[in-house]
């Protein structure tokens, strides 16, 4: 019971750094590039993983586009792409919902993946705004050594929604931006 408890209450501290630090960072919101490293910097601390990845949809490609990494160079995922049927972030966007998804689950559908890029076990959610899913977050690996827990994927995919109506809102703005340059010049 007293480890319920405090289980518990370690998730209400994690859930109150994480809204605030990603509240701070929306109310400060410039570039949606910083925000969205911010937003991976501050879900893989707060879930005590080793590294955590932001994923878009490339629609181009049909594949998966490293777009912010923590705890890893970007620089090792330049040009990277993962499959949108066999990465292993693949389960979550085919749900449509949060996943852990073990090292033996993965393996067992036969890929192979650098062990040095992603270390398991994974928590991803998908970046779904109304039915599209514009990509996925996800923390890997686990400095706790232990594995993730129901309550973090429920943070996780309210996480997730937040940060594609960012990505969302974001593009509106470039977009709105564009057509008033468009229309200045065509004045």
């Amino acid at each position: 019971m007293e480890e319920n408890v405090s289980s518990l209450e370690m998730t209400k501290k994690t859930l109150q750094s994480v809204l605030t630090r990603v509240g701070q960072g929306m109310s400060n919101l410039r570039n949606i590039d910083t925000f969205l490293d911010l937003i991976v910097e501050t879900m893989t601390e707060a879930l005590f993983g080793k590294k955590g990845f932001l994923l878009l949809i490339d629609k181009k490609n049909k594949a998966l586009m490293v777009k912010t990494v923590y705890g890893a160079s970007l620089k090792d995922f330049d040009k990277k792409y993962f499959s949108l049927e066999t990465s292993p972030f693949a389960p979550a966007i085919n749900a449509r919902t949060a996943l852990i998804i073990p090292k033996m689950q993965y393996l067992s559908r036969g890929e192979s993946i650098s062990d040095e890029a992603i270390e398991y076990p994974i928590i991803c959610a998908p970046l779904q705004l109304h039915d599209e899913v514009l990509g996925v977050i996800a923390v890997s690996g686990r400095r706790t050594g232990s594995t993730f827990q129901e309550e973090e994927m429920a943070l996780l995919l309210n996480l997730a929604t937040q940060t594609a109506i960012a990505i969302e809102n974001s593009e509106l703005n470039q977009n709105a931006d564009k057509t008033y340059f468009e229309t200045l010049a065509a004045l």
